[in-house]
């Protein structure tokens, strides 16, 4: 939302990291939407997987938990999607703000493909997939040894500092907006109040709600609720945690009143929409 991003340089950066690891790499901004990728074109594997909706939700929530991982820790951050390949994501830093990050996967750190391969007929059917594509996609998947897959990871982080550096991801013009958001984004489970944002940012109570306003369309403490909302759908969803769980990750300690909270912002409770979640898939 507050990000520009040169398109042209961020692509022919991929194109670069592709030549030298022969690895996909995608560039996201800091609202995790997805910029550029090279190859632009997605491996058969995932090709094929993609071909169902459901799955490409689940995809996506993957990718979105992973890019969150970064945002909490400001650190690269590797992961197993949910059809087992491996991905690393990285975020790129302005100072102390996440502006974007980098992704680079579509691979295995295992030459033992054979995990990859169970349940796939069985999951082909009851998506609607070609068997015999997923298969043929999973043994063109690429292996990396923990080493290489490492240099890759540090080669990523070098591509971050370029990025920042070179301006091909910058903050537009209001920065106090972005970095509150960052701030909230980061802080959703301590305490969030109007009074300790004034505090942590200088700002008059006045000033807070015109900024909240005018950059996030709602009243700050409205804007600090649907980002809870939305994370604790994440955590319910693609990271599988419990209500009490979800509820301490977002410093709610009375679970009763994350579930009062939650059922007047959704209109259901957090475990029917995770229930209701689950039989989507």
């Amino acid at each position: 939302m507050l990000v520009q991003a040169n398109k042209e340089e961020l692509l022919a950066l991929a194109k670069s990291f592709y030549d030298v690891s022969h690895t996909m790499l995608a560039v996201y901004d800091a609202n995790k939407v997805n910029i550029c990728a090279y190859p632009s074109k997605m491996c058969q594997f995932c090709a094929e997987v993609r071909k169902s909706p459901v799955l490409t939700k689940r995809c996506i929530e993957c990718d979105t938990a992973a890019l969150e991982k970064c945002s909490e820790t400001h650190a690269p951050y590797a992961y197993k999607c949910h059809m087992g390949l491996l991905e690393v994501a990285a975020p790129v830093m302005q100072h102390d703000m996440v502006i974007g990050y980098m992704l680079f996967g579509q691979i295995t750190d295992s030459k033992d493909k054979s995990p990859l391969l169970e349940g796939l007929q069985e999951k082909a059917l009851r998506y609607g997939l070609d068997s015999v594509t997923l298969e043929e996609g999973i043994q063109k998947v690429r292996y990396r040894s923990p080493a290489y897959i490492d240099s890759i990871s540090k080669l990523v982080e070098m591509c971050t500092a370029y990025i920042w550096q070179n301006s091909l991801l910058s903050v537009k013009n209001d920065t106090t907006a972005y970095v509150i958001e960052s701030y909230i984004r980061d802080h959703l489970h301590q305490p969030l109040t109007t009074e300790a944002l004034c505090k942590r940012f200088h700002l008059s109570r006045s000033s807070l709600y015109a900024i909240a306003k005018k950059h996030f369309g709602c009243g700050i403490s409205d804007y600090v609720s649907r980002c809870r909302i939305e994370r604790a759908k994440e955590l319910l969803t693609a990271e599988k945690k419990s209500v009490q769980e979800v509820a301490n990750l977002l410093g709610m300690d009375n679970v009763s009143y994350f579930i009062r909270f939650f059922k007047k912002q959704t209109g259901t409770t957090p475990k029917k929409y995770q229930t209701a979640a689950d039989k989507l898939k």
